[in-house]
């Protein structure tokens, strides 16, 4: 109950930036950083079972800005997308696009990937990318490196 009452000073203080922010002069990055919060604050409060009417009320601003946010990013060219529903799913699609990658740049992908996915557990979707990187490495290993 005390993490609700934090939540219901903090996020009507990030509403209220909202409300005083021109999206259109925002910079790329603070602008996704704030839709991204907002998409998060959203979704938290609408998987409770219950919301008191301040709670949808605040909500319901948070969907009007996260609109005009998304509006104004759209202008620029800007998508943000959930990385899992990309991965998950189309592991098929991945292996084949790994394929037209050259050795050396699957390395680098590699590299990145194994210090990314150092502190994770579990097979999140870095851990299925990673896993399908080396079996393309393997692969090639297993053909001479020309595939």
């Amino acid at each position: 109950m005390e993490k609700r009452e934090n939540d219901r000073l903090a996020v009507p203080k990030f509403l209220q930036q909202l409300v005083n922010t021109d999206f259109r002069n925002c910079e790329d990055k603070k602008l996704i950083d704030m839709t991204v919060r907002a998409k998060v604050i959203v979704s938290v409060y609408t998987s409770q079972e219950w919301l008191t009417p301040f709670e949808e009320t605040m909500i319901n601003g948070f969907r009007h800005y996260l609109e005009k946010m998304e509006e104004e990013l759209q202008k620029r060219g800007v998508l943000i997308v959930n990385v899992a529903e990309l991965i998950e799913g189309h592991e098929a699609e991945i292996a084949e696009v790994l394929k037209e990658f050259s050795l050396l740049y699957l390395m680098r992908l590699a590299d990145e990937l194994g210090e990314m996915t150092k502190s994770s557990s579990g097979n999140g979707p870095f851990q299925v990318l990673k896993g399908l990187v080396y079996e393309e490495i393997a692969r090639r290993g297993g053909s001479g490196g020309m595939a």
